[in-house]
């Protein structure tokens, strides 16, 4: 008999996704809802620390929300710079 070829999702998995998606939809503010996507990131995906960034006007950008380690949380966020000090290594 062959294996199945689509990987099994456990109940687990989904009740986390569900509750994601319903604290997305609390959010009343972009700061909100972006905080919401980084805690969503570290709960339902596993991640020990998530950061959401965004670009401003000028190209830089700031660390707009941040989830995983609160002292690390308290430094990080708000920062701003060019993409090469705040984006992904490379």
């Amino acid at each position: 008999m062959e294996t199945e070829s689509e990987p099994y999702v456990r109940l687990a998995s989904l009740r986390q996704l569900h509750q994601a998606m319903a604290d997305m939809n609390t959010a009343r503010s972009l700061a909100d809802t972006l905080q919401t996507v980084a805690d969503g990131v570290v709960h339902a995906l596993g991640y020990e620390m998530a950061a959401v960034n965004l670009v401003r006007p000028d190209g830089d950008l700031v660390v707009a929300a941040f989830a995983g380690n609160a002292a690390a949380e308290a430094l990080i966020t708000g920062r701003v710079g060019p993409p090469r000090l705040l984006g992904p290594p490379g």
